[in-house]
C-alpha cells in the first residue's frame, strides 16, 4: 500500500483525524517496503521526544508531521506546554530530543542576518540562545560573520544567497513556513491601507496614506502595546515611530528607504556618512540641523540603552561635516548598522535634550519630534491621542490617532465588531478572523509575515547528529496540507531557509523547497544504512550515527 498526499479539501478537525488514522496505517506502509530487505542492521531507534508549545499552528503542524515520521519506521512522543513554560525549557535544552517553534515577525528580524545568525551561530548554541538545535560549524561562523561586515548592499546580498544555500544541505532546521498577519480595519470609513511586511496594514504607512470617506478625522486605533514611557531612549514602540523620525525606515517590502538622512555612503567600510534631509521641524518649531542628528547618536550609543539593537552599540563616534553632514564611525564594518541600526535611532532635538542630566531617567512629557505625528493628549499607560503634522513631507492628509488599550484581544475584537474601533494593532487568529469575518464595515486582510514556524532536532545526540537522517525526515514534511490546514494556504511555504522569500532583495527564493515525498526519505534512509526491524522499526546503521565532523557515533 502506498500512502499519498490527501488532496481533497478537508477542514482542521477532518485532517487531525486523517493524520491519527494514517499513523496506524503507516505500520502497514513500512511492513510491506522493506520485507523484502535483510534483517537488522542496528539497534532499534528509541521513542524520540519532542516539545512544543500549545499553540492551534504548532499542534496542527506536528499533528500534520508525525504520522508521515512514524510511517518511516519512528516511534515519537510530543509534549505541548503552555508557552510560558515550554519557551524557557526549549532555551535550557531540555525537550528531549526535538522541539517546534513559532517566531514572531518583526522589524529587526527584517535584517537578513538576525534569522541566520540567532539559529546557526555557534555562539548562540548555549543555553538561553536561539541556536537550540545546537548547530555548531566554525565555516558558516565565518560566512555569518563576512556578511555582517560586508558593507555593500549587493555583495551582502551574495554572500547571504551563498550562506543560505550552505546551510540548505544541513537540514538542520526543519522550515515549514512564514505565517501570515491578518488584520482588520474600517472599510466604511476610511480608504488608503497600505500592508507592511511582518506588521501587517496598521503601521506608520498605512497612518501616512488613510483617507475618510466619509468626513470623519479621528482614527480609532486598538493597541496591545502598553506606552511605559514617553522617552525614545527608554523604550521603542508605535508611538515613538510616529513622534520621532529615524535615519531611515523599514519600507513596506522590507528594504530600508531613507527618511529623516535623504542619502548615504559607507566611507572605507567603517564609516557611514549621512545628508539630513532639508526642512524638516521639530514639533515646537526649531528647524532639525546635523547638530540634532549628531548629538542623537551620541545621545542612543553612549547611554548604550537596551530598547535599541545590538548594531546601534556599533557606533564609536559622530561627527557634523558641515550643515547637512553627519559622520559615523563604527567600531568595526557591521552591514546590520545599515538595517535594524538606522531604522532604529530617533533624532532627538538637542536644544531639549541638552539640558537632561540622565537621558535614561528623564520623563519627557512634552514629546518633542520631528516626526509625522505630534502629541496631542494622554500619558503613559493610558489612551494617547496624537495628531498629523502638517508640516511633515509625508503627511497626506489631518488625521487624528486615538490610541487606546482594550482589556484583552477577545475585548478588542468586540470593539472592532461593534464599530468602536476602526483598526487594532494586533495580528488576529483564525478565530477572531472567523468571528469579524460577517461586518459588513470591515475588511479582514492579510500581509506576508517574516516569522517562523520551524522544528527543530538537538544535533548534539543521535539521531539527529546524522545528516541523512535529518534529510529523510525533511522530505516526509507535507507543508503544503499543513499550510491548508493551519492557515487557509495563506503562509509562505519556507524555501529551506529561515529568510523569507518574500524578502526578494535577500535571494531566498533562489533556494529550493524541500519536496514531500515519502519514498525518497525511505531512500536516504536505507542508503544511509538504516533498516527495519521485523520490517516496522527504524533501526540506525550498524556502526552508529554520523557525527559532525564526518566520523561514526556508537548509540
Amino acid at each position: 500500500m502506498k500512502i499519498e498526499r490527501c488532496r481533497k479539501m478537508i477542514n482542521r478537525r477532518e485532517f487531525l483525524r486523517y493524520t491519527a488514522g494514517l499513523a496506524v496505517a503507516s505500520a502497514a506502509v513500512s511492513t510491506g517496503h522493506t520485507r523484502t530487505r535483510a534483517a537488522v542492521t542496528g539497534k532499534r531507534i528509541p521513542e524520540l521526544e519532542l516539545l512544543a508549545p500549545d499553540w492551534p499552528a504548532a499542534r496542527e503542524a506536528l499533528s500534520g508531521i508525525l504520522p508521515h515520521w512514524e510511517s518511516l519506521g519512528l516511534k515519537i512522543k510530543v509534549s505541548f506546554e503552555p508557552f510560558e513554560e515550554a519557551y524557557p525549557r526549549i532555551l535550557a535544552h531540555r525537550f528531549g530530543h526535538g522541539a517546534c517553534m513559532i517566531w514572531g515577525p518583526g522589524e529587526e528580524r527584517l535584517d537578513p542576518g538576525f534569522f541566520l545568525r540567532e539559529f546557526y551561530h555557534s555562539s548562540r548554541a548555549q543555553k538561553g540562545f536561539w541556536n537550540y538545535g545546537r548547530f555548531q560549524d566554525t565555516t558558516v561562523d565565518d560566512k555569518l560573520a563576512a556578511q555582517d561586515e560586508e558593507m555593500d548592499a549587493r555583495r551582502r546580498a551574495e554572500k547571504i544567497v551563498a550562506l543560505q544555500g550552505r546551510l540548505a544541505g544541513e537540514h538542520a532546521v526543519f522550515t515549514l513556513m512564514h505565517p501570515p498577519v491578518w488584520q482588520a480595519f474600517n472599510v466604511k470609513d476610511w480608504e488608503g491601507h497600505i500592508a507592511q511586511i511582518g506588521a501587517g496594514y496598521v503601521t506608520l504607512w498605512t497612518y501616512l496614506r488613510i483617507r475618510s470617506r466619509t468626513g470623519r478625522k479621528i482614527f480609532r486605533v486598538g493597541t496591545e502595546e502598553t506606552v511605559e514611557s514617553f522617552n525614545p531612549v527608554v523604550a521603542r514602540n508605535n508611538v515613538h515611530r510616529l513622534v520621532y523620525d529615524t535615519f531611515a525606515r523599514w519600507g513596506p517590502d522590507g528594504g530600508v528607504v531613507p527618511w529623516a538622512a535623504s542619502a548615504w555612503k559607507v566611507i572605507g567600510d567603517d564609516e557611514v556618512e549621512f545628508t539630513i534631509r532639508p526642512g524638516m521641524r521639530f514639533h515646537d518649531g526649531k528647524a532639525v540641523t546635523a547638530e540634532d542628528a549628531r548629538f542623537s547618536l551620541e545621545t542612543v550609543y553612549s547611554t548604550g540603552a537596551a530598547a535599541f539593537p545590538a548594531a546601534v552599540r556599533e557606533i564609536e563616534r559622530a561627527e557634523t561635516r558641515g550643515e547637512d553632514t553627519v559622520r559615523i564611525r563604527l567600531k568595526r564594518p557591521h552591514a546590520p548598522f545599515l538595517t535594524a541600526g538606522i531604522c532604529s535611532i530617533p533624532v532627538l532635538p538637542r536644544h531639549i535634550w541638552q539640558e537632561v542630566d540622565d537621558p535614561l531617567k528623564w520623563n519627557n512629557t512634552s514629546m518633542i519630534g520631528s516626526g509625522p505625528f505630534r502629541l496631542k493628549s494622554g500619558s503613559p499607560g493610558g489612551e494617547i491621542i496624537l495628531e498629523a503634522n502638517p508640516e511633515h513631507r509625508a503627511v497626506s492628509e489631518a488625521v487624528i490617532l486615538r490610541l487606546s488599550l482594550p482589556g484583552d484581544m477577545e475585548e478588542a475584537v468586540e470593539m472592532l465588531r461593534r464599530d468602536e474601533l476602526d483598526a487594532l494593532e494586533a495580528h488576529l487568529s483564525l478565530d477572531a478572523v472567523d468571528a469579524l469575518a460577517s461586518a459588513h464595515h470591515l475588511a479582514v486582510r492579510e500581509a506576508a509575515g517574516n516569522g517562523l514556524l520551524e522544528v527543530r532536532g538537538d544535533l548534539s545526540r543521535p539521531p539527529f547528529n546524522d545528516k541523512a537522517f535529518r534529510r529523510a525526515l525533511d522530505h516526509a514534511i507535507p507543508r503544503e496540507e499543513i499550510n491548508r490546514v493551519s492557515f487557509r494556504g495563506r503562509a509562505t511555504l519556507a524555501r529551506n531557509s529561515v529568510i523569507s522569500p518574500r524578502l526578494e532583495q535577500w535571494g531566498s527564493a533562489r533556494i529550493p523547497t524541500v519536496p514531500f515525498n515519502l519514498e525518497k526519505a525511505r531512500n536516504i534512509l536505507k542508503e544511509a544504512g538504516y533498516g527495519w526491524e521485523m520490517g516496522k522499526h527504524l533501526c540506525c546503521p550498524p556502526m552508529g550515527w554520523e557525527d559532525k565532523e564526518g566520523g561514526r557515533e556508537k548509540d
